[in-house]
C-alpha cells in the first residue's frame, strides 16, 4: 500500500515555540517568618544573575526560586513514602485475607528457581537513560578509611542497591547488579579488615512486608562481588536489617538490628539484635522486642564492648559485655513516643545524644555520663523549632561535631544545626542550615569525613541520593555523577525522537535531553511526587503529568510551561483520588487521555482541557483505594479499560463508545482476587485485554479474548500454590504485548522482566541483560521499547520491527522565520513513506520520495516583505 503524506502549511502562522529546560531539585524550608523567603529568594536571584545562562549553575539557582515559590503558593511538594508503602501492602492482600502471605525471601528464592532464557538475544541491546542528576531514597554510608583524600564512598541506595565511587561523587559505579534482593539500607566496614563489607537489606522504617528485604549480603573483596549469608535468610525475623555494627578487632565478630516488618502496625511486629562471632555463618539472638523495633545500634568507639540499642516506642537498651546482656539504660526519658537516633561524641564517649520523634515536637536529650540519666534540651527564647516535622518515623539522623562536643547536626526533612549551652546545659539554639543553597529534603544518614582534619566535610544520604558540603558545615552540594537510582511510577517517549518524562517517587517528574546517555542530566517539570505521563503521539509540543491525588497538569509548548489540567475533574485531592496518579492514553486518539477518581472514569478530548465523569454501573465502581488504573486498547480506542478490584465490591468495567460509557465484566471465579496491580491491553486485538494481581500463591495474569467475558489465568497458577508454565510467584505491575509479534509478552515485576516467546503458554526470566529490579512500566512507543524501573531510572531498547506494518504521520518540529531570511520548516519524516508533499496555500513547495528509516528534512520558503510568497 503506498503510504503518501501531504503536509500543509499557511504563511500566516509561521510561529512556533522553542522548547526549554528548567533543571530543579532540592527542598522547600517549612520555617513560615516570610523575610526569611525573601531573604533567601534575593540571594539566590543575586546568583543567578551572575551565572552563565543556561549552565547547569543557572537551572539550579532556578530550581531553588522555584521551589521557595512553590511552598509559598501552596504548590505540591515531593515526599510521601508512606502513602506508596500502603499502596504496596494493599494490592499484595486479597479480598479473603487481612494480610500479605509472601514468605520471608520469597523474592531471592524465585530469582533463583525461575527458568531463564539462554541469554542468547543479540537484539535486545539495553540503554540506561539516566537521569543522571537526580538520584533515589539512599540511607546507609561508608568512607574508605584507606583513602586519604576521604573521596571514596559505598553508598546503600533503597531502590537501586550499592554503589561504589572514588572521586568524590563525580562518576559511581553499581556493584550489586547481580544480586537478587536491590533494597539495602545498612552499610558497615570491618575496621580490622576493609575488604570486608556486610550490607542489610529491607527497609526497616517503614515496616511493611511487602517491601522486606532477605537478611544480610556480604562482600570479601570490598564490594567487588556478593553472597547472600544463608544463616539470615528463609527467617521472617531477618525481614528487615535496619543495622550492623563490627568490632573493630575482629570482622567476624557482628551484631545487627532487625525487624520482621509490618505496616502501620495491621500485624505484630518483632525485633531482634542477633550476634555472630563467625563472620554471619551463625547468629545467636540476644535480645528480643515483641512490640516496639530496633531501629539502631551504636557501639562506644572506644569500647566495643559497651554499646546501645534504639528502641521506637521504649528507649535506650546498653550491653556493657559486647552484646551479650541488655538492659535498661534510658533513666529520665518521658518522652518515648516514636523513632529515636543516637550519636556519641568523638571528644567524650560518654557523651550521648538523642534526636528524638517526641509526641508534639522533635526533642534532643542528652547524656553526660554515658545513659545513665538523660535530661531533655530545650530552646533558648522558647518556640521549639521541628526539625523532624511530622516524619520523624521516615527520617531523623543526628553527628556530633568532630572537635566541639556542643554542636550537633540533625536532619529531618531539613538539615539544621545545635549549639548546646555547654556541656551540662539543657539549653540550646538551632538554627536551619540555610546560609547556603539547601540540599534535597529528607535525609537519612550523616557522617563527618575527616574528622582530624581542619577542612572535614559533611556527608549525608537522603531522598535525593547524596549530599556533602564543601568545607565544614558550608556549601552543599549532591554529587550524583550518574548513580541511577531514581525510582519511576511512569515514562513515556517523545514522538519521533528519543527523549523522555517520568515521574518518580520524592522527585517529582522530570524530562531528559534527546538521546540520554545514564550521566546526562534531565530537567525538572512538575513538583511533588511524580506519576505517569503521557507525550502527546502527534504534537511534541503537548506533554501530560502531575503529582499525588490526580494533580494533573500539562504543557503546551514541550515543557517550557506548565498549568493545572483538572478542569471538570471532581476527583482530586486525598479522598477523592487514588495516590498513584495514572493517565490512560491512545496512540491512535492523543487528544483524549483518561484518569480515575473515587467516583469512576474521568475522560479528556481536549488533552486535559476539560473532564466529564464516565457513565458507569451502579456499584461496579467500588470504594476509592489507594490504587485504580485506566488503559485504552492499542488496537481500537473505543475500547477503554478500568478498574480498582475484581471482586464482590468492585468490578472491572469496559467500554466500548471511547471511555463515554462503562459495562462490567465477569470475575473470574476459580480463586478469590481482589486489588489490581495493573492492567495492560493487545496491540492488534480489541476484545483482549489482562489484568494483574499480586497475591502471593494465586494468578498473577488473567487474560480475556472477549471483553471481560471469560477470564484465562495465563500465568499458570490456577487453583494452585505454585506455577505450572515457570511464572515465578512475585507482585507484577504492568505487561507488554510486542506489536510486531503477539506471542511475546514481558511482564514488569519486582524482580525484574517475566518473558513469554508463546503467547503465555510458558514464562522464563528474560535474561537479556536487564538488571533484577522493580519495573513499573513497559511502552512500546515507535521503534523503542521503554522500561521505568523503581530504582534503576529508565532504560529503553530499540527495535526497528516494532514498527512493523505501522505507519505514523510526520512531525513538524520547528518553524520559524530569519530577519529578512526564508520561512524554515523542520520535518521529522518518523515512518518510511513512499513519498511526503509539503503544501504551502494550495501548492506544492516539496517533495521527498522514499524514505527507509527515520530521518529529518529541511524545507525552506522564500518570503517576500509584504509576507507573500515568492
Amino acid at each position: 500500500m503506498k503510504k503518501s503524506f501531504a503536509i500543509i502549511s499557511a504563511l500566516a502562522v509561521a510561529t512556533l515555540a522553542v522548547c526549554g529546560f528548567l533543571l530543579t531539585s532540592g527542598t522547600t524550608p517549612t520555617d513560615d517568618d516570610a523575610s526569611w523567603f525573601q531573604t533567601e529568594k534575593a540571594r539566590l536571584e543575586r546568583q543567578l544573575q551572575h551565572a552563565e545562562p543556561g549552565s547547569a549553575q543557572s537551572f539550579k539557582l532556578q530550581m531553588k526560586i522555584d521551589r521557595i515559590d512553590d511552598y509559598r503558593s501552596g504548590r505540591p511538594q515531593a515526599g510521601f513514602p508512606d502513602e506508596f508503602y500502603r499502596v504496596l501492602y494493599e494490592m499484595r492482600i486479597p479480598s479473603d485475607r487481612t494480610t500479605p502471605e509472601y514468605a520471608p525471601g520469597y523474592k531471592s528464592r524465585e530469582l533463583a528457581k525461575t527458568p531463564r532464557r539462554p541469554f542468547a538475544d543479540k537484539s535486545v541491546v539495553w540503554n540506561q537513560r539516566g537521569p543522571g542528576n537526580v538520584a533515589g531514597r539512599a540511607r546507609g554510608i561508608i568512607v574508605d578509611p584507606d583513602d586519604p583524600s576521604g573521596l571514596t564512598w559505598f553508598i546503600a541506595a533503597v531502590g537501586g542497591g550499592v554503589w561504589k565511587t572514588d572521586d568524590g561523587g563525580a562518576t559511581w559505579r553499581e556493584l550489586t547488579d547481580e544480586v537478587t534482593q536491590l533494597a539495602v539500607q545498612s552499610l558497615v566496614m570491618a575496621p580490622s579488615n576493609h575488604d570486608v563489607i556486610y550490607a542489610g537489606t529491607g527497609e526497616s522504617f517503614f515496616n511493611i512486608d511487602t517491601l522486606n528485604g532477605n537478611g544480610i549480603m556480604k562482600s570479601t573483596d570490598r564490594g567487588e562481588t556478593w553472597t547472600l549469608l544463608p544463616s539470615t535468610t528463609n527467617d521472617v525475623r531477618w525481614n528487615n536489617v535496619s543495622r550492623i555494627i563490627v568490632s573493630p578487632t575482629d570482622p567476624n565478630l557482628v551484631l545487627a538490628a532487625t525487624t520482621t516488618g509490618s505496616y502501620k502496625q495491621l500485624i505484630s511486629t518483632t525485633s531482634s539484635i542477633f550476634r555472630s562471632t563467625d563472620g554471619g555463618a551463625t547468629w545467636t539472638e540476644v535480645y528480643q522486642e515483641l512490640s516496639n523495633r530496633i531501629q539502631q545500634l551504636v557501639a562506644d568507639p572506644n569500647d566495643f564492648d559497651t554499646m546501645y540499642a534504639m528502641v521506637n516506642g521504649f528507649g535506650v537498651m546498653k550491653s556493657d559485655d559486647g552484646g551479650l546482656f541488655w538492659y535498661n539504660s534510658s533513666g529520665g526519658i518521658t518522652d518515648t513516643t516514636g523513632r529515636f537516633e543516637m550519636a556519641i561524641s568523638p571528644v567524650n564517649s560518654n557523651y550521648l545524644f538523642l534526636s528524638a520523634q517526641g509526641a508534639s515536637h522533635s526533642e534532643l536529650w542528652v547524656s553526660w555520663d554515658a545513659g545513665l540519666n538523660w535530661y531533655e534540651t530545650y530552646e533558648n527564647g522558647g518556640s521549639e523549632p521541628n526539625w523532624l516535622g511530622a516524619q520523624g518515623w521516615y527520617d531523623n539522623t543526628i553527628v556530633c561535631h568532630p572537635t566541639i562536643p556542643s554542636i550537633l547536626y540533625v536532619g529531618g526533612p531539613e538539615l539544621w544545626r545545635i549549639q548546646l549551652g555547654g556541656i551540662g546545659s539543657q539549653t540550646r539554639t538551632t538554627t536551619r542550615m540555610a546560609s547556603y543553597s539547601f540540599p534535597h529534603p529528607d535525609h537519612h544518614g550523616l557522617e563527618i569525613v575527616h574528622p582530624n582534619v581542619g577542612d572535614w566535610f559533611i556527608l549525608g544520604t537522603n531522598d535525593g541520593g547524596i549530599t556533602r558540603t564543601t568545607s565544614q558545615e558550608s556549601g552543599f552540594t549532591m554529587p550524583i555523577g550518574g548513580m541511577v537510582t531514581t525510582q519511576f511510577y511512569g515514562v513515556d517517549k517523545r514522538p519521533g525522537a528519543s527523549a523522555y518524562i517520568g515521574g518518580m517517587q520524592d522527585n517529582g517528574t522530570w524530562r531528559s535531553p534527546t538521546d540520554p546517555s545514564a550521566t546526562d542530566d534531565w530537567s525538572f517539570q512538575i513538583g511533588g511526587d511524580g506519576y505517569e505521563t503521557s507525550w502527546h503521539f502527534d504534537d511534541p509540543l503537548k506533554i501530560m503529568g502531575g503529582y499525588q491525588y490526580n494533580g494533573l497538569q500539562r504543557s503546551l509548548d514541550g515543557g517550557l510551561t506548565w498549568s493545572s489540567a483538572t478542569s471538570g475533574l471532581g476527583d482530586t485531592g486525598s479522598g477523592a483520588a487514588p495516590f498513584i496518579t495514572k493517565i490512560g492514553k491512545s496512540i491512535a486518539r492523543p487528544d483524549h487521555v483518561f484518569a480515575v477518581g473515587a467516583q469512576g472514569v474521568w475522560r479528556s478530548t481536549n488533552f486535559g482541557g476539560s473532564w466529564s465523569l464516565a457513565s458507569i454501573p451502579v456499584g461496579a465502581w467500588g470504594p476509592n483505594n489507594s490504587f485504580a488504573d485506566v488503559r485504552v486498547s492499542g488496537a481500537d480506542p473505543d475500547v477503554v479499560w478500568a478498574g480498582i478490584r475484581m471482586d464482590g465490591d468492585g468490578d472491572i468495567i469496559v467500554s466500548t463508545d471511547g471511555g463515554v460509557s462503562f459495562t462490567s465484566t465477569t470475575d473470574w471465579p476459580d480463586v478469590t482476587m481482589g486489588r489490581i496491580s495493573g492492567m495492560a491491553t493487545h496491540p492488534t486485538q480489541p476484545n483482549t485485554a489482562y489484568l494483574l494481581f499480586s497475591y502471593a500463591t494465586r494468578p498473577k495474569v488473567l487474560k480475556t479474548t472477549d471483553l471481560g467475558a471469560t477470564w484465562t489465568d495465563i500465568s499458570g497458577f490456577g487453583t494452585n500454590s505454585s506455577s505450572s508454565n515457570g511464572f515465578p510467584d512475585v507482585a507484577v505491575y504492568d505487561l507488554l504485548v510486542f506489536p510486531n509479534d503477539p506471542n511475546k509478552i514481558w511482564v514488569g515485576s519486582e524482580i525484574g522482566l517475566i518473558e513469554s516467546l508463546d503467547g503465555g503458554a510458558t514464562w522464563a526470566l528474560a535474561n537479556n541483560g536487564f538488571p533484577a529490579v522493580g519495573v513499573w512500566m513497559l511502552k512500546a512507543v515507535e521503534d523503542e521499547v521503554v522500561v521505568a524501573t523503581h530504582g534503576r531510572g529508565i532504560w529503553t531498547t530499540t527495535d526497528p520491527a516494532l514498527t512493523q506494518g505501522q505507519t505514523f504521520k510526520p512531525l513538524m518540529e520547528n518553524l520559524f522565520q530569519s530577519p529578512a531570511g526564508p520561512l524554515t520548516i523542520e520535518l521529522n519524516l518518523r515512518s518510511e513513506y513512499d513519498s511526503t508533499r509539503v503544501y504551502v496555500d494550495g501548492s506544492v513547495v516539496e517533495t521527498f520520495y522514499a524514505n527507509a528509516e527515520r530521518q529529518l528534512e529541511t524545507v525552506q520558503i522564500p518570503v517576500l516583505a509584504d509576507d507573500t510568497k515568492t
